[in-house]
Formats: C-alpha cells, sequence, structure tokens
C-alpha cells in the first residue's frame, strides 16, 4: 500500500492535466465539406472566371483582379474586387499580388464576390486548359447591372419596354381598325 499512496499525487496531477486539456479551447477549424474540383465546380458554380491579382489590401483578404476571362455568369467589371473574409474567420482566403487563379466566388445579396478557403478556387496551371468552357469569353464594357449569375437588369427592362410597346401598336392599331366603318 505505500507505493499506491506515493502514486496518488501523480495520478491526481495526471487527471487535473487531462481534465484542463479538455476544458480549454479547441481550435476553430474549418468545416468545409466535400470539396469540389474545378471541374464539378465549373458545373456547380453561377460565376467563374480567369484573373490576375493586381492589388491586395485588408492583409491580402481583399484583392483586385484584372478578369482576364468569364467562364461562367453574366458580365463582370474589370477590374473586379474579391473578398475573402478577415483574420478571424478559419475559411478566410488570402490572395498573392501577381498570381493568376480561377476564380469560384459565391455572390452576396449587394452583388460582392465573396471567396473562402471552401471555394474550388485554385491557382491557374496549363492543366486548367482543358476546362475552358467554349463560351469563356473577356468582359465586354461595363459590367452588367444587376448580381453576377443573375439576368442583367437593363436586358429585362429592354425586353418589357420592346414588348410593351409592340402591345400598344397592336390595340392602338385594332382600335382604329375597329373605329372605320
Amino acid at each position: 500500500m505505500p507505493s499506491f499512496a506515493r502514486l496518488l499525487p501523480a495520478a491526481a496531477v495526471a487527471v487535473a492535466v487531462a481534465v484542463a486539456l479538455a476544458l480549454r479551447a479547441a481550435p476553430v477549424t474549418a468545416k468545409c465539406g466535400t470539396p469540389f474540383t474545378p471541374a464539378q465546380a465549373l458545373d456547380q458554380a453561377s460565376v467563374a472566371f480567369v484573373g490576375t491579382v493586381t492589388s491586395v489590401a485588408h492583409g491580402g483578404y481583399t484583392a483586385t483582379f484584372h478578369v482576364e476571362e468569364i467562364w461562367k455568369g453574366t458580365n463582370l467589371a474589370d477590374p473586379a474586387t474579391v473578398y475573402g473574409g478577415s483574420a478571424n474567420v478559419v475559411e478566410s482566403r488570402t490572395w498573392s499580388q501577381g498570381t493568376r487563379y480561377l476564380v469560384f466566388p459565391s455572390v452576396d445579396k449587394d452583388g460582392n464576390l465573396i471567396d473562402s478557403t471552401c471555394s474550388p478556387t485554385v491557382e491557374y496551371t496549363a492543366a486548367l486548359d482543358g476546362l475552358r468552357p467554349a463560351s469563356a469569353h473577356a468582359p465586354q464594357g461595363p459590367p452588367t447591372s444587376g448580381v453576377p449569375g443573375d439576368p442583367p437588369i437593363a436586358a429585362v427592362f429592354l425586353v418589357i419596354v420592346v414588348f410593351g410597346t409592340l402591345g400598344a401598336v397592336v390595340l392602338w392599331r385594332m382600335g382604329r381598325v375597329e373605329a372605320a366603318p
């Protein structure tokens, strides 16, 4: 029994250390789910583009891109700003100035492009050339209005005006024909 008495303080210390380790705050880890490959992401994405980072801000979490090609979605601004998060969010992405990427951003309710480490955004390599869709195109003039990936508001308005005018002309002509004896 005397040897048990000597082990008791060591056991108490070991239990105390184990409890302290269990109670301490666990580091936050990213919860991204199953990662998509760029090929899979291209099928699912509403916006995808190839661009080179021309400048970074906010510790590298915000990047300004020269948009070279739009692979998916409506016309984007060139340059385009992509927000990668902040230092207190584990899934935040940081960007490297001068690096070319295939970017799969999400779009928030205000039309901002948001990207995180959970997205399949990757540094562009020649291996991605085979994924380039036939519909890929350079930005064309100023960006379309509205949220990227949504129908452009200006185009919807134009369609309404054209069909409204045609409808008014048809109704006016029908009224003229009926009025003539």
